[in-house]
């Protein structure tokens, strides 16, 4: 019986040191992953420090370039301001500087174009050109005159026309219902037509195809 117990003992001390030894490598697992952790986190602390500097960095470098396309921005806008004075020039100076004729079927437009990068400008020639425009189809021999004012800012153009037709053939054209170019000169229309620059590629060939639809 004494042997029997002796055996039971040791059974049961053979157990504990088991569960001991397998508690101590789980312990030991435990503070390797605890440890793995704390460095994890050291590295990702350093990764986000080294992040944000990073980012600092490039806001830094951005509001700078923002600035400098500013500054680019007003100088280029006082040269063309300079450069578009029109102070001196007569609405025809303006309206031929660049003005093409265009056969369209049986049908004769012409087209002039100017560019302007200051709102003053803009305006300067839209006053200009709506005073004569109305007496251009007869004097050029031509159906409809289209002048369009350019704004480069906009990138957007306001279209000057006159003509018999006119009307409907730029609302059918551009899908936009166009109004009188002001209150003093009777058969000069306009639209303000957005992201329309071009006039050989975004005017004329929407005002030719409606043409030929007649």
């Amino acid at each position: 019986e004494l042997q029997s117990d002796l055996r039971t003992a040791r059974e049961l001390a053979d157990s504990l040191r088991e569960r001991v030894t397998q508690e101590k490598l789980r312990y030991a697992e435990m503070e390797h992953g605890i440890e793995t952790l704390r460095r994890d986190k050291e590295r990702w602390a350093e990764e986000k420090e080294s992040i944000l500097q990073a980012l600092e960095r490039i806001e830094a470098k951005a509001r700078v370039q923002r600035q400098e396309a500013e500054n680019a921005l007003r100088l280029l806008g006082d040269v063309f301001e300079a450069g578009e004075d029109l102070s001196g020039k007569s609405a025809e100076d303006v309206l031929y500087t660049d003005f093409k004729e265009f056969a369209l079927g049986e049908y004769k437009v012409s087209a002039g174009q100017g560019f302007y990068m200051s709102e003053k400008a803009f305006d300067e020639a839209s006053q200009l050109i709506s005073g004569i425009l109305a007496d251009i189809p007869a004097r050029a021999g031509v159906d409809i005159v289209f002048y369009m004012v350019t704004s480069i800012p906009k990138q957007g153009t306001r279209l000057l026309f006159a003509g018999e037709g006119s009307e409907e053939i730029v609302q059918e054209a551009f899908g936009v219902k166009p109004v009188p170019a002001d209150d003093t000169h009777a058969g000069v229309y306009s639209v303000f037509l957005p992201a329309i620059v071009s006039r050989k590629k975004q005017l004329i060939p929407p005002v030719r195809e409606k043409l030929l639809e007649q």
